[in-house]
């Protein structure tokens, strides 16, 4: 029996094989490890790979790719690399390094590729950002005009911190430069409280690089305690963490933040602290075999930073009118994006802090140990910045600075007592006498004890009773150095302005 085959019917089989051909299959391009120590793993055969594209080991373990040579790539692990061996499969994710972001991410602890390390579970309904992005550019910003209250009585009357601005807090170790930073968390309840809607509450992010565990924890406790949790996501790189997830740390919470201001929400970082990841980067650029700097720091450190800082920006109405402020704490040399520096460090601090100090917005240093905790303010200091704010509260801070002060200081330590009884500089102490009386009154004014917010605006009136004489009548700036003048010229001996200062200054109740 003979069978013919039509050319229709051949035509409809051929055409539904190949609409019904299975082509859902990956095609994945894989290296092999061709050595492996330290963290650092050397790869052959990634020939397309990106920079800071993330990869897979054979293990599990996962890397990013920051060294591109002609025979291997030069892979920084992210973990242990013990369970990575010379001949293993490395597989591209072809993707950059990303991390969750969302308001799923409140009131999560979180390491620096945003797994969850509280105990709480998986994440749950949240997007992904690349931790390496573009700032906003020059027509996308705003200008810092509204104050963000930190909840310090000193900070918010003399120095305040606008909203959109990178503050960098520098000071030596234990002289409460986190204090500052919780606090300033632990006030956006108050102020959250009374938001209206979503634009105006204030979400913060707190990127832990090279801290401890137990300081992490101790953080935990007390943002719960305070119900500041709400609002607030924790990035943890502790020190037990390899250097890769402490450099990476920043990075990831500038991710998760910049989502709250591109959509129109206003948004807190605080860093504590950049020394700390500039470390990790100096460890992970040496085990590259990148070209060493001053102190073995690599050349592009200060580009570490400004990259990173740079993206702290309020962004003007037409795209989202979203703030995010860094805090900077560097903690290290005597000198808000908030970020600290480490005094141990002090070679490092000294070769690239000018560089971090020209790309913030302001400059806070931290001094002495607090003992109870405080935190006070310098009357007399000598670099004083007021960042942009509302023009009645940098007033009163030039109100209280007169360059008088700074000269006397300076006559008073060099000239006074190796010259001896001389009347010219007999004059200049009795000057500087009654200034320091005054400053000592205003900063017992202006201390401050740690995790105790206070709404500024409360007690207004009373700091500005600070240049006030008796009877209600101010005691304008002019009026103020032209009695510290009859002091210099006349002595304290011979006049009456000595005792009409000491009269407005003793007479009002400067506590607050």
């Amino acid at each position: 029996m003979e069978f013919s085959v039509r050319a229709a019917e051949l035509t409809t089989l051929l055409e539904s094989r190949i609409t019904n051909f299975y082509t859902n299959f990956q095609v994945d391009e894989i290296g092999r490890v061709v050595s492996v120590g330290d963290g650092i793993a050397r790869v052959y055969g990634l020939n397309e790979i990106q920079a800071g594209e993330l990869v897979e080991f054979a293990s599990g373990v996962k890397g990013i790719a920051l060294n591109l040579e002609n025979e291997n790539v030069g892979i920084v692990v992210f973990g242990s690399d013990t369970s990575i061996k010379e001949g293993d499969l490395v597989k591209r994710t072809g993707s950059i390094v990303d991390v969750p972001a969302g308001k799923a991410m409140l009131g999560r602890v979180v390491d620096a590729l945003g797994v969850p390390i509280d105990g709480r579970g998986a994440l749950s309904d949240h997007e992904r950002r690349r931790v390496e992005v573009k700032a906003p550019g020059i027509i996308e910003r705003k200008s810092v005009h509204e104050p963000m209250q930190t909840g310090l009585k000193a900070v918010d009357s003399l120095v305040p911190i606008g909203r959109g601005q990178r503050e960098l807090i520098i000071g030596d170790r234990q002289t409460g430069k986190t204090a500052i930073a919780i606090d300033t968390i632990l006030n956006q309840k108050q102020m959250n409280s009374r938001a209206t809607s979503e634009s105006e509450t204030l979400y913060c992010v707190y990127v832990a690089i090279g801290q401890k565990r137990s300081t992490v924890a101790q953080l935990v406790q007390i943002l719960s305690e305070a119900n500041a949790l709400e609002y607030s996501i924790l990035v943890a790189a502790t020190a037990s963490d390899p250097a890769p997830l402490q450099f990476l740390a920043p990075y990831s919470g500038c991710a998760m933040g910049e989502y709250f201001r591109d959509n129109g929400m206003h948004a807190l970082i605080i860093y504590d602290d950049l020394s700390k990841q500039a470390v990790a980067y100096r460890q992970m650029s040496l085990l590259l075999r990148r070209p060493p700097g001053r102190e073995a720091f690599p050349g592009d450190v200060f580009y570490l930073h400004s990259r990173l800082l740079e993206r702290a920006a309020k962004r003007s109405d037409q795209t989202g009118a979203g703030r995010i402020r860094l805090f900077s704490f560097f903690s290290g040399i005597e000198l808000t994006s908030l970020y600290i520096l480490l005094i141990n460090i002090f070679i490092y601090i000294v070769s690239f802090s000018a560089g971090d100090v020209a790309t913030c917005d302001g400059v806070g240093g931290v001094e002495g140990p607090p003992s109870p905790p405080v935190v006070g303010i310098r009357v007399a200091p000598e670099v004083f910045e007021v960042p942009p704010a509302p023009p009645e509260v940098p007033f009163l801070a030039q109100q209280i600075i007169p360059d008088l002060q700074r000269e006397g200081e300076l006559y008073s330590r060099f000239l006074v007592n190796t010259l001896g009884e001389n009347p010219t500089l007999r004059r200049i102490t009795e000057t500087i006498s009654v200034q320091t009386r005054i400053e000592r009154l205003i900063e017992s004014a202006l201390v401050h004890s740690g995790f105790n917010p206070t709404r500024i605006f409360e007690n207004r009136h009373r700091i500005r009773g600070i240049v006030f004489y008796p009877r209600g009548r101010a005691l304008s700036l002019r009026q103020y150095r032209s009695h510290l003048l009859s002091i210099y010229r006349l002595g304290t001996r011979d006049t009456r302005a000595f005792q009409r200062l000491m009269t407005a200054v003793r007479n009002y109740d400067l506590w607050l």
